[in-house]
């Protein structure tokens, strides 16, 4: 295999509910410690508190980024199968990168298994596929 060739084409993303809604296009990182939401989609699904945390995240670009709060336990249903997810909120000052991120916590707890080639994930019992 030649290493030159090849490239990555970006997180696999997948789609979630939370309090009945459809958020799609959420990207899955493995590289992340925290699943992070942020805090307009925090306020678009109702929560307007959130509890106080004292973490600091280290972001891609080596940032450091002071989470606005904690959600603790928000069920968050994955095809079909809820998870209660505790989520980090981070304010972002210009543009949506995205609605939210499903980090290791998640990967952890569903145990699942990921092919990041081909951005399947297979997770649950009996087991469910989604590429």
């Amino acid at each position: 295999m030649n290493f030159a060739e090849i490239e990555d084409y970006g997180a696999p993303e997948i789609s979630v509910e939370i309090d009945g809604c459809t958020i799609r296009n959420v990207p899955v990182d493995g590289g992340s410690g925290v699943n992070l939401m942020l805090e307009n989609t925090a306020t678009d699904l109702g929560y307007t508190t959130f509890e106080t945390t004292n973490q600091t995240l280290r972001m891609a670009d080596q940032s450091r980024v002071a989470p606005v709060g904690k959600l603790s336990g928000v069920s968050t249903r994955i095809s079909g199968i809820a998870y209660n997810l505790n989520y980090l909120v981070i304010r972002v000052g210009e543009g949506k990168p995205f609605p939210l991120l499903l980090g290791r916590p998640w990967l952890y707890l569903a145990g699942v298994k990921v092919n990041w080639a081909k951005k399947a994930f297979l997770f649950g019992d009996p087991p469910i596929c989604l590429s």
